[in-house]
C-alpha cells in the first residue's frame, strides 16, 4: 500500500511497486485540482474586501492606521519604525554642538530647548575659556515669556544666567548663580525678615553668636520673669572666651545694660553710662554743710 502526502493526499509508491501511466495522470489531476486558479483567487480577494473588520482600540483588535507622528496623541493608530527611531533619539542625550565662535541670539530658541559648546569671550564671560550653554524658550515670542540661556563655566566652575528678548533680540547682562563655595558672609543676624532672632525662655548665658535677640522669661537677662521683655544685642570675637552683650528692656526708656565674658567668665550686669554723663556725675556733689555763700540742702557742682 503506497504512502500519502500529508495535504494533498498523493500515493507516494514504495520502493518495489511500479508505477503506471495512469496513476502519474491521477497525481497531476489531484494537483491541479488543489491549486487555487486566478479566478479564485480573484473571489477571495473580493470576499476579503467586503468583510466588515473594526477599528482596532484598547479594548478590541482590528485593524490600525500607520503613523510617523512623534507629537500625537491618538490611540487608535500605530507608530512607524521611522517615529519610534525619532522617539529613541529624542530620548537618547546627543553630542553638544561645538559652535564655540558664534553667539547666540534669544531669537535662535523658539519653543525649545538647546544646548552649545561655546568660547567664554564669544558670549560675554572673558573669566571662563570654554562654556557649555544650556538655552531655552517655553513659546514661538514674547508673548510666553523671555528667553533663559544658562552657562556652565569650564574654567571656574561657575553658572551663570541670562535673559532677552525676541522683539530686540539682545541679551541681557549674565548673572552669576548663588555659589554656596564663595567668601561672603553668611551669618544669620536676624530672622529673615529683618526682626530680631526670638529667644523666649531661652538662656542669655547661650547668646555668644553676633545677632539681635528679643525675648521674655530669658535667664541669666537682667531680669528674668514672665512678661520681663529684653532687647540683647551680641557681639563676639571667640564664643568661647570673648564676647559683649546690650540689652535693652523693651518697656523702659533709658534701661541699658551690658556685661562682659572675658576669658570665659561672664561679669555681672551693669547699668553703664555714656562717659560725658559719668563725667557729670562725679561732678554733681550734695553737700550736708552750708558752703559760705550757700544754704543748707544747695547743690553744688565741681568743674574741673
Amino acid at each position: 500500500m503506497p504512502q500519502e502526502t500529508d495535504r494533498l493526499k498523493l500515493p507516494l509508491p514504495l520502493g518495489n511497486e511500479n508505477v503506471t501511466r495512469e496513476s502519474i495522470n491521477e497525481i497531476f489531476e489531484k494537483i491541479d485540482a488543489g491549486v487555487a486558479s486566478q479566478a479564485d483567487l480573484d473571489t477571495l480577494r473580493e470576499a476579503v474586501s467586503q468583510m466588515d473588520i473594526p477599528d482596532a482600540s484598547l479594548t478590541q483588535k482590528g485593524k490600525v492606521q500607520l503613523s510617523s507622528k512623534t507629537d500625537g496623541t491618538s490611540e487608535t493608530v500605530a507608530a512607524t519604525e521611522k517615529a519610534v527611531k525619532a522617539a529613541v533619539d529624542g530620548a537618547i542625550p546627543r553630542l553638544i554642538p561645538d559652535t564655540r565662535g558664534v553667539a547666540t541670539k534669544p531669537s535662535d530658541y523658539r519653543k525649545n530647548i538647546a544646548y552649545s559648546f561655546k568660547s567664554g569671550s564669544t558670549i560675554g564671560l572673558p573669566a571662563e575659556l570654554y562654556v557649555v550653554l544650556h538655552g531655552l524658550k517655553g513659546w514661538n515670542d514674547d508673548s510666553g515669556g523671555v528667553t533663559h540661556e544658562y552657562a556652565s563655566g569650564g574654567t571656574t566652575g561657575g553658572m551663570y544666567h541670562r535673559t532677552g528678548t525676541t522683539a530686540n533680540d539682545i541679551w541681557g547682562p549674565w548673572m552669576q548663580i548663588v555659589d554656596q563655595g564663595a567668601p561672603w558672609q553668611k551669618r544669620k543676624l536676624t530672622e529673615d525678615n529683618g526682626l530680631s532672632i526670638n529667644v523666649s525662655n531661652g538662656n542669655a548665658n547661650n547668646l555668644v553668636a553676633a545677632g539681635f535677640y528679643v525675648g521674655e522669661n530669658i535667664a541669666h537677662a537682667p531680669t528674668t520673669a514672665s512678661g520681663a521683655w529684653w532687647y540683647i544685642e551680641v557681639q563676639a570675637m571667640s564664643s568661647d572666651s570673648w564676647v559683649i552683650q546690650k540689652a535693652y528692656d523693651l518697656f523702659s526708656a533709658g534701661s541699658f545694660r551690658m556685661r562682659i565674658k572675658s576669658n570665659g567668665t561672664w561679669t555681672a550686669w551693669s547699668q553703664d553710662l555714656f562717659q560725658s554723663v559719668l563725667d557729670a556725675k562725679n561732678r554733681h556733689i550734695i553737700s550736708s554743710a552750708a558752703p559760705s555763700g550757700g544754704n543748707d540742702g544747695d547743690i553744688w557742682y565741681q568743674y574741673s
